[in-house]
């Protein structure tokens, strides 16, 4: 009773004339009497109400059900294994507690169930602060005070602070922390030190290092005023959801107590909500800062209204990547597969995607129930080690690992449409093309030895010159050529209507034709455009010179064409 008289008492100091939710958690056994008659609990009750302070009793079993009451109004039975039997003075306290818990609306927690609640997931209690107080200005002659809010923000892991792996062993285990320091060092034969005070920044600038010290940093910069400045409107169709960009959401919702501004910031809401627009604004939340170009949006809600800014990007945030299309004759889906695409899409419709506990269909995945599983990972491990050290890192909670998972029951609606799928889009094995050896052991096995003392050399055969043989590294290789490749498809084109042994030229025109399809194809942008006209020079030039006539020529053409 005692302490936590002290502690009302530093909650009523501490937060006197301000806005503050306030809490009290209270550990105890009940192993000390429990001196307090009914007025001091009455005051006890009163003091806590007038406080709107929120209770909660860790420590003794209470249960604060009448129907479930054991002896004294006390649980009969802890959740805790293997409970040791209360004496009278805890059978007494707990019912003091019982009695000052249901008066104030309080609960209360085993010691077990306190542990085993430290493993369950949960998310960090963020105290509700603004992040700009000023004018919305909508040209010259027109302000509105608003507050601004975060409204969503990435949230980090914990950092690991750096520890003494000695100090840990020691007997005082409380120094393991320590201080990093940094020292720098000319890039010479002896490091030479040098002082923290003697440091600069600097700028590569080609392959001239360009100085700068904090004061020409500080002249560097592009900063605003603070400001909320609207310098446009613009339907929301121009700015495309793949454009947002920063790490937070925020809010903008009158200053409380401003009657006008909140009459004048609905008005300006509802009509950006009507008319389809967003506004493109300057925001630098405080003085001296980057500013940013972002969008208000309307939001409209039942109990509140406010306006959403996310922040946009400027032309060096965008990556220009320019891809190849999709809609070529030889890919095109057939209605069916279209079809089947669309039922796949309906079936895992995630708004009405799982079973609440009224077996009514609910959103599935919604972010504001999604916990993230890497935070919660990491909270589980460090509770897990703080509570048993010398325990290994406990397994991974199957809970969290379905948050990055289809929901089992929209699987299981949707298995027909997958089979579907897997039918219609049938995948087949390519099986990889040998490639053929050209080493010089490759090139040069048939060729006969030219060493005439060697014991298995030919008998000597006369020379052939002149147009008989072309004897050449070149030719050696031409020989090797059955396809035209990607790397040089002119050479290999021309290699392969040269061969004199085997009429290659229809053939060779089939698979130049290929190649130029292809790399018309694949080709990002323009980037294979180049090759695939010098092989189509080539192709037209070598179908004119074997056929003599304009007729076939223009037939390889409208080939290509088509």
């Amino acid at each position: 009773v005692d302490a936590l008289l002290v502690a009302m008492d530093h909650l009523h100091t501490t937060t006197q004339g301000k806005k503050l939710k306030s809490k009290v958690l209270m550990f105890t056994d009940c192993g000390s009497p429990a001196d307090c008659d009914d007025s001091q609990l009455s005051t006890i009750v009163r003091g806590l109400k007038t406080l709107d302070a929120e209770i909660k009793v860790i420590g003794p079993s209470i249960c604060l059900d009448d129907d479930e009451e054991g002896d004294g109004g006390v649980a009969a039975a802890s959740s805790a294994p293997m409970a040791k039997a209360k004496t009278r003075t805890q059978i007494e306290g707990e019912a003091v507690l019982k009695n000052m818990l249901q008066r104030v609306g309080g609960d209360s927690l085993s010691f077990h169930d306190a542990l085993g609640a430290l493993s369950h997931l949960s998310r960090r209690q963020i105290r509700q602060t603004s992040t700009f107080r000023g004018p919305l200005e909508i040209g010259s002659s027109v302000k509105i005070n608003v507050w601004a809010f975060i409204r969503v923000k990435s949230e980090r892991p914990v950092s690991f602070k750096k520890l003494s792996a000695v100090s840990r062993a020691s007997a005082n285990p409380n120094t393991m922390a320590v201080k990093m320091d940094r020292t720098y060092h000319l890039n010479d034969e002896d490091e030479t030190e040098v002082m923290k005070e003697q440091v600069i920044s600097g700028y590569w600038y080609g392959k001239d290092l360009v100085p700068f010290i904090s004061v020409d940093q500080q002249q560097m910069k592009f900063t605003s005023p603070k400001c909320l400045k609207v310098l446009g409107f613009t339907k929301l169709s121009n700015v495309p959801h793949h454009q947002y960009i920063g790490d937070s959401t925020v809010v903008f919702v009158p200053a409380p107590g401003d009657e006008q501004a909140a009459v004048a910031l609905s008005a300006f809401i509802h009509a950006l909500e009507e008319t389809e627009m967003g506004a493109i604004v300057k925001y630098a939340f405080r003085n001296k800062v980057e500013p940013k170009i972002g969008v208000l949006t309307a939001h409209i809600k039942l109990h509140y209204e406010c306006l959403i800014f996310t922040q946009l990007p400027f032309a060096e945030d965008i990556r220009q990547y320019t891809f190849a299309t999709l809609e070529t004759k030889k890919h095109q889906p057939t209605e069916e597969q279209l079809d089947a695409v669309d039922e796949l899409i309906t079936k895992m419709d995630l708004t009405h995607g799982v079973r609440d506990e009224d077996g009514d269909l609910v959103e599935a995945l919604k972010p504001n129930k999604m916990f993230n599983p890497v935070l919660q990972r990491m909270f589980q491990c460090i509770s897990s080690r703080a509570l048993n050290p010398d325990d290994p890192i406990v397994e991974l909670d199957p809970l969290l690992a379905e948050y990055v998972q289809p929901p089992r029951e929209l699987l299981t609606v949707c298995e027909e449409q997958l089979s579907k799928i897997k039918d219609l889009f049938p995948l087949e094995k390519v099986e990889k093309k040998k490639k053929e050896d050209t080493t010089a052991a490759a090139v040069f096995k048939d060729t006969p030895s030219l060493d005439l003392d060697a014991p298995d050399a030919p008998p000597a055969k006369r020379m052939k010159t002149g147009d008989e043989v072309e004897l050449s590294m070149a030719s050696l290789s031409k020989a090797q050529i059955r396809e035209v490749g990607s790397v040089d498809p002119v050479g290999d084109f021309k290699s392969l209507i040269s061969c004199q042994e085997v009429d290659m030229f229809d053939e060779g025109c089939l698979q130049m034709k290929r190649r130029i399809n292809q790399l018309v194809f694949d080709s990002f942008d323009d980037q294979f455009y180049g090759r695939a006209l010098d092989c189509v020079v080539v192709l037209r030039k070598a179908a004119l010179e074997k056929h003599k006539t304009d007729a076939t020529k223009n037939k390889i053409s409208m080939e290509l064409k088509e």
